[in-house]
């Protein structure tokens, strides 16, 4: 993607090709990478289940499925210092990437520590055999253990990805992506030597969850030590008022997070509580097909974020408005051609995919379809207000679509319309974001100078 007018300084073509470039190879390791993770963890599956049976496997993805909270153990501090950074690099404003550094590392340290002394006495106090009605004793006894080693590796994973946020500040994701990819193949390894070892559930979480974390370390060390020594930070780095500023934007960051949580990730719960557990199966499965639509676009797009966040401190505005346009024009395409291939195709895949037939209705497939292609196009224009650093505005329209989606979920869930869901996901996201998003984003691009 190439600017087609005059840049606003001398070096504006270059710098578009170099983001256009570190954006693609971004893309494209993230996608091997989440590929090789995907095909890991199914790989555990048979061998875990095989060598710890079934209570104790059960256990095992319990505890696994908890990894779902790092996209907010971190408060969204991690975001906030992607956007710091971003800006400062964009004006080649090495001492305020150092002290955004050097002051997020002690703020996620202090999080990271009361976490530790908040949920270290709870896990020690609950009856967790009980909790999960637990009647092997080797899942008795495992379990304090296992849980222990988990949140041991969590809270020190969210010091640790500190690194993949500001690599992917600096426009190198694709660093973060090949870490993780070896990161997912050491937890694989890890998992296939401790099931050989004959070794139990807190041997094999440790593993699974503590081998990529050892991985992002030596990645961490290599990426400052070999081509980045200029930003490691001192103490003198540590300001107290770029940690004021990275608290106010992590926390607006937190709150859009909770509320697109609520908004999008609620149908399963609003379904079960009303219409019972066995009323959500088709529903999960489509939602789970079509939700791969959702990462690859975010692969797709998150890249753009600390783009365009260089890209406007540098007033290379040209760049901003191309690239949002294409970015749309190519979210939106690959949503519905892939959207197309699911809806045609849902009979062959599920049958592939769960060796059974999945009867889902045409407006509950038509409904994710609408969905997969607004969402892709609200995602380009939120990383451009991300990188825009417009993030008080994105909280108020998530907050009221929020409120509106899972309100007006509730009331078609009492009806008994669960299929209508993804419906009212698209219908609330159209009036209360995307329209909102279509007026303030042409207006904020045209006071650019």
């Amino acid at each position: 993607m190439q600017p087609v007018s005059t840049p606003t300084h001398a070096n504006a073509p270059d710098d578009g090709r170099k983001r256009n470039r570190r954006a693609w190879l971004t893309t494209v390791t993230n996608l091997g990478a989440k590929v090789i993770t995907v095909l890991t963890s199914f790989a555990t599956i048979p061998l875990t289940l095989h060598h710890l049976g079934s209570e104790r496997f059960g256990l095992w993805m319990t505890i696994s499925s908890f990894t779902a909270l790092l996209a907010f153990a971190d408060l969204g501090l991690g975001n906030g210092v992607l956007n710091v950074i971003a800006q400062a690099s964009g004006r080649s404003d090495q001492a305020a990437i150092r002290r955004a550094i050097a002051s997020a590392a002690v703020m996620l340290s202090t999080v990271s520590l009361v976490l530790a002394l908040l949920l270290g006495p709870l896990v020690m106090l609950i009856d967790w055999s009980r909790a999960f009605d637990l009647r092997d004793p080797r899942s008795q006894a495992e379990v304090v253990p296992a849980l222990l080693t988990f949140g041991t590796c969590l809270l020190l994973n969210i010091v640790v990805a500190l690194s993949g946020r500001i690599q992917m500040a600096l426009q190198q994701g694709f660093f973060t992506g090949l870490i993780n990819a070896a990161g997912a193949i050491a937890g694989l390894i890890g998992v296939l030597a401790a099931i050989h070892a004959e070794a139990g559930l807190p041997w094999l979480i440790l593993a699974l969850v503590g081998a990529p974390l050892l991985t992002n370390v030596v990645g961490a060390i290599v990426f400052f030590r070999r081509g980045h020594a200029d930003l490691i930070p001192t103490r003198a780095d540590i300001q107290p008022q770029v940690m004021s500023q990275l608290a106010r934007v992590g926390a607006l960051f937190f709150v859009l997070q909770l509320a697109s949580a609520f908004a999008y990730s609620s149908d399963n719960t609003i379904a079960a509580h009303y219409l019972g557990a066995d009323s959500v199966g088709t529903y999960a499965i489509v939602s789970k097909l079509f939700g791969a639509i959702g990462i690859v676009t975010g692969m797709l797009l998150q890249p753009l974020w600390p783009a365009y966040g260089e890209a406007l401190a540098r007033g290379d505005h040209t760049w901003v408005k191309t690239t949002l346009r294409r970015s749309m024009m190519i979210s939106t395409g690959f949503a519905a051609a892939a959207s197309l291939v699911l809806f045609f195709g849902f009979d062959l895949i599920t049958s592939l995919w769960l060796h059974t037939q999945v009867q889902a209705p045409a407006t509950l497939l038509l409904g994710f379809c609408a969905w997969a292609i607004t969402d892709a196009l609200g995602n380009s224009f939120a990383m451009y207000l991300n990188g825009a650093h417009v993030v008080r505005f994105q909280v108020v329209v998530a907050l009221l679509n929020a409120a509106v989606s899972f309100g007006v979920k509730v009331w078609s869930v009492q009806g008994g319309h669960l299929n209508y869901l993804p419906w009212v996901t698209t219908g609330s996201y159209i009036v209360c974001a995307l329209i909102p998003y279509l007026v303030f984003v042409p207006r904020h691009l045209q006071r650019q100078p």
